[in-house]
């Protein structure tokens, strides 16, 4: 292990040096009974998933690290050197840091393409039980399930909710349309 590396949100991450010198990141996951986000649930097995996805679309033009080893308990990715944005952005002029927001908007929008191989929405993690088999289904267990729906859930925002949730629903997205 050369280092422990911080700027992460979820994992515990490391740089280390493999035999022959190659460097990589290994991200442990949190220990069995740790208390997690239910989306965070698999989380390692979903970056796997989309490093895996992502190598597996020529011409996609997203930039992602070589996944080298998946585990449920940890992944080992190449290592990718750069700076982190919050850490540069204060060093970029108006129109560099435009185009690097325009670039990432990009990088984005292809990343939503990437659907998983069996086609069902929502958090791909089995163990985060937020995925189902329509657009809807998925996106309603995340909501029904998140500290802002229960919030909302309880009067006075109740009947007003409901309002915006129904009105964003008709006509917008059906259990066959990805939004």
């Amino acid at each position: 292990m050369e280092s422990e590396l911080s700027d992460g949100w979820f994992s515990a991450v490391h740089r280390v040096r493999l035999d022959g010198g190659r460097h990589a990141v290994v991200a442990l996951a949190p220990p069995d009974g740790a208390a997690v986000l239910r989306y965070e649930r698999g989380i390692l097995r979903t970056e796997a998933m989309v490093c895996r996805r992502i190598a597996g679309t020529p011409g996609s033009g997203v930039r992602s690290p070589e996944l080298l080893y998946a585990h449920k308990e940890f992944v080992a990715l190449s290592a990718v050197e750069g700076t982190a944005w919050d850490k540069a952005s204060d060093r970029l002029t108006d129109p560099a840091e435009a185009a690097a927001r325009r670039e990432l908007g990009a990088i984005t929008a292809r990343l939503h393409t990437l659907a998983p191989e069996d086609g069902r929405f929502g958090y791909p993690a089995a163990p985060s039980g937020l995925s189902a088999t329509g657009w809807r289904t998925a996106f309603t267990a995340s909501a029904r399930r998140s500290r802002l729906a229960k919030a909302l859930s309880d009067p006075p925002h109740q009947a007003s909710n409901r309002k915006s949730m129904s009105t964003m629903w008709n006509g917008a997205c059906d259990d066959s349309t990805r939004c």
